[in-house]
């Protein structure tokens, strides 16, 4: 080769148009003119002062280098090689290990910080490691094509696969695991054949078998350590990989896989802390001073030993396959139990194809004489021998301890029985004096109550007071003791809800306090009590709070026990409940007494100011009647008193002879003219004293009777006239078919007075027009009554509280708020109706009544 002097060459790659170039150590890049062997070197800006590893010739004539310092493209010049930044566009600054271009003409370059990405037209590399993807390690060794649309990638720790090398986002999936390889994987020089197996210069991958089987000198590859990059495949299908002895050079067609076939033999067996011979065609036996035995096993294998792992098992103790060393190969048991055990081994190779026939090895285990099974049956029996006699003299004791505690639950029963007996009565009686009776006379006839008191804890808890207190037979005055005087028994009984057991009160109140109880009670005789000497004092608690105590003493010493106490101590539980209950009954009592009383007086107050709704009503409706009638009658006064006049002339003109004709006629005239200013008036006033009548007689009204509906609405519409007049309110009737109904007109007038008031009363401020229509209708099977107006409306947190008792917004116009609270219950009580009503702000208010139409439309039966 003339020209340059040609060292350390490292990349070789050819351009489309057949250029054979090579990348250098320290001379940049060179064109190789084969035919004249010379090489030419190429001056090419940004490969001066780089080492240059890889060299690949792209599909657009291009060429890819691969530096010690990142990687770069040549320009169509071959004057410049521009280096690819990283995504954050910072130089890459690293050893570049492969090249390869895809299908889809993306460049991707491997090396030790992860997978590098160049897409057409793109001008910066798009980066994937092990920090933002699922590659098994960020130092890339080898890429190949999976025949699809994806690649193989083969890194310092695994073997991952991208399945579309085009996607926007690559996916990583584990192959090596996947196909279940351990800890083995391809090299980083990978080619694949026609058959779809992947070669390196030391493996094959075969994926339809899932095995890796590795090749060396015996199969004639032994070409060393192989070049990372120093690998290439020929048109022909050879496959050509350099290493540190030479090439090696593969027709992949014709190669198959050997198969290896081995046996598993044990090499050494240890037995009783001796070496045997290996035992054959026997079963060891163990015996009972040496039941541990270890066995070094090994496959008949010396070329592929290292590619074999083991697992054992002993049947009849393991449940599991166990791994087993592959250095040593030991299996050792200890401690073993007589019987009968196998040994079994398996192998399997790991990355050759083959088969290792398995070992099964019986084994017995000799038993001890005391591991005999006449030896466990003669300790059996004995065994049994000793519980039953155990067990007899234990059931002995049972007995007579079952037959003690027979005759003694017999008593506490009887006993029991009658204390439950004594709780129910004490739980009969309702008043608190009955009760304080009740205990004192069961109490004196169980243990001797010389003396007996019962205090109560007062509301405040600040006092112990004893109600009730006798003397054989006479009753103390009423008294209290401090819950702070620790030093009288019952207050600390009731403190420390603790029961107390005296026989003699000089020698035994220390216990209790230091200094003895002085105080003095006087007997209602006026005499002062004894002193006792022997006392029981029982806390009475509900839930466990103590609200009283019970004390009994007598002037004897010695004269109660511990099952004294413990009988009182269950008649202070049914105590307690007794005198719970009395004190609920004597409140219930108190309590039904002020509410009745309540309940009567807001019956006349409600009655009150029912009564006084109702006259309100009335008096609206007389003044209304008034203004109406004062007009029409007012009129009718008028002209009498001028027709009085023209007769008075008339009659003086009559008896002095004076009276003309003209006299006479002018006289007629304005007789026919009062007279016709007379008469409808009357009849007017007539007609509204008549519906005056009407009116008042419904409201006194309360029998069931027919109404003609129409007619009833008109009436209450013209006794409200005169009030809606006086507010410039227009009233409006917008039903005008005629309906019989049979009901109480009195209940029915009610309602519709009531609602006409409320709205002229409530519905108004300064709107300009201002109107309230009443209407009804006959919609499925209910008659619904409508009041309307188009006023101010009621907010909608209101609109619930329209309907209760004495709520008014009007209280300063002396509103009672009873209104439509009356016409409330009407409707449910009288009628079995509804009333709703519904509003907006400033949209007006419409106060809808539901009544069902059967009841109304049908006469009652009498």
């Amino acid at each position: 080769m003339s020209g340059e002097q040609l060292t350390s060459v490292i990349a070789l790659t050819q351009d489309n148009s057949g250029t054979v170039w090579a990348g250098t150590h320290a001379q940049g890049i060179m064109r190789l003119d084969i035919p004249n062997q010379k090489a030419v070197a190429q001056k090419i800006a940004g490969l001066q002062s780089v080492s240059i590893f890889r060299l690949l010739g792209l599909s657009d004539g291009r060429i890819a280098v691969g530096t010690n310092r990142g990687a770069c493209i040549i320009n169509d010049a071959f004057s410049r090689c521009d280096f690819i930044n990283k995504p954050d566009n910072q130089p890459l600054l690293d050893s570049i290990t492969n090249l390869y271009e895809d299908k889809f003409g993306n460049l991707w370059v491997a090396c030790h910080l992860g997978l590098f990405r160049l897409r057409p037209n793109a001008t910066l590399f798009e980066q994937y490691s092990a920090h933002n993807s699922d590659i098994s390690n960020n130092y890339v060794l080898g890429l190949i094509t999976n025949k699809a649309d994806g690649l193989y990638v083969v890194t310092s720790t695994g073997f991952d696969e991208i399945p579309n090398a085009d996607a926007d986002t690559p996916q990583f999936f584990d192959k090596q695991n996947a196909m279940g390889l351990g800890s083995y994987k391809p090299g980083g020089n990978a080619l694949i054949d026609s058959n779809g197996r992947l070669w390196s210069g030391a493996t094959i991958l075969e994926f339809d078998k899932s095995q890796l089987h590795q090749y060396g000198a015996d199969e004639g590859a032994s070409i060393g350590t192989t070049w990372l990059g120093s690998y290439a495949q020929k048109t022909s299908s050879a496959m050509l990989f350099g290493g540190t002895r030479g090439v090696l050079i593969v027709e992949p067609d014709g190669y198959n896989a050997p198969t290896h076939n081995s046996e598993i033999v044990i090499r050494k067996w240890r037995q009783g802390g001796k070496t045997y011979a290996v035992p054959t065609n026997t079963v060891p036996t163990l015996d009972p001073n040496g039941r541990t035995f270890s066995a070094q096993i090994a496959a008949i294998d010396l070329v592929y030993a290292k590619h074999i792992t083991y697992e054992y098992r002993l049947i009849g103790l393991d449940e599991h396959w166990l791994p087993l060393d592959e250095n040593s190969r030991w299996i050792s048991y200890t401690n073993l139990t007589p019987g009968h055990y196998q040994l079994e081994v398996r192998a399997q190779y790991n990355n050759v194809a083959g088969q290792v026939k398995p070992l099964k090895l019986p084994i017995n285990v000799m038993p001890a004489f005391w591991q005999t099974q006449w030896f466990k049956l003669l300790i059996a029996m004995s065994v049994t021998l000793i519980i039953s006699g155990l067990f007899k003299w234990r059931i002995d004791i049972v007995k007579a301890r079952a037959k003690y505690l027979e005759v003694l639950v017999g008593q506490r029963t009887q006993e029991l029985a009658a204390i439950n007996k004594i709780g129910r009565q004490f739980t009969s009686h309702l008043t608190l004096d009955e009760v304080f009776h009740d205990i004192y006379e069961h109490m004196a006839g169980i243990a001797c109550a010389d003396t007996f008191g019962i205090g109560l804890i007062d509301q405040d808890r600040e006092h112990l007071v004893f109600e009730f207190a006798t003397e054989q037979g006479i009753r103390f005055e009423t008294y209290k003791r401090s819950l702070n005087n620790l030093g009288q028994l019952a207050v600390h009984c009731a403190i420390n809800n603790q029961s107390i057991l005296i026989n003699n009160y000089d020698q035994q109140f220390e216990l209790y306090h230091p200094n003895p109880d002085s105080a003095i009670h006087t007997l209602s005789n006026g005499k002062t009590g004894a002193q006792a000497v022997s006392m029981i004092y029982v806390p009475m608690s509900i839930q466990k709070q103590v609200i009283g105590v019970i004390g009994m003493q007598s002037f004897r010493e010695n004269s109660y026990s511990k099952n004294d106490i413990t009988i009182l101590e269950t008649l202070a539980s049914y105590a307690a409940i007794a005198l719970a209950n009395a004190k609920s009954h004597q409140n219930l009592i108190e309590v039904h007494d002020q509410l009745k009383f309540s309940v009567e007086q807001l019956k006349t107050t409600q009655e009150k100011l029912v009564m006084q709704e109702k006259m309100a009503s009335l008096g609206h409706l007389v003044a209304g009647v008034a203004h109406q009638v004062n007009t029409p009658l007012g009129i009718a006064m008028t002209a009498l008193s001028t027709l009085d006049e023209d007769f008075k002339k008339l009659e003086l003109d009559f008896t002095s002879n004076q009276l003309k004709r003209q006299t006479l006629e002018v006289f007629i005239e304005r007789y026919q003219q009062a007279h016709d200013l007379m008469t409808p008036n009357l009849h007017r006033t007539a007609e509204l004293i008549q519906q005056f009548k009407q009116v008042a007689a419904n409201s006194s009204d309360t029998q069931i009777g027919k109404i003609d509906l129409h007619t009833l609405c008109k009436q209450v519409i013209a006794v409200a006239a005169t009030q809606a007049q006086t507010k410039n309110i227009s009233l409006y009737l917008d039903s005008q078919d005629s309906l019989h109904i049979f009901a109480s007109s009195n209940s029915l007038n009610q309602v519709l007075l009531i609602l006409i008031h409320n709205a002229l009363q409530h519905a108004f401020t300064e709107q300009a027009s201002k109107e309230v229509r009443l209407s009804y209708h006959l919609i499925e099977q209910r008659l619904i009554i409508r009041c309307q107006d188009n006023g101010q409306g009621i907010a909608p947190e209101l609109i619930d509280k329209i309907f209760d008792p004495f709520y008014t917004t009007s209280i300063q116009d002396g509103a009672v708020g009873l209104g439509l609270s009356i016409a409330y219950n009407i409707i449910h009580q009288h009628f079995n109706g509804t009333i709703k009503c519904f509003s907006e702000l400033n949209q007006g208010t419409l106060v809808e009544v539901a009544l069902p139409a059967n009841a109304l439309l049908n006469k009652p039966e009498t």
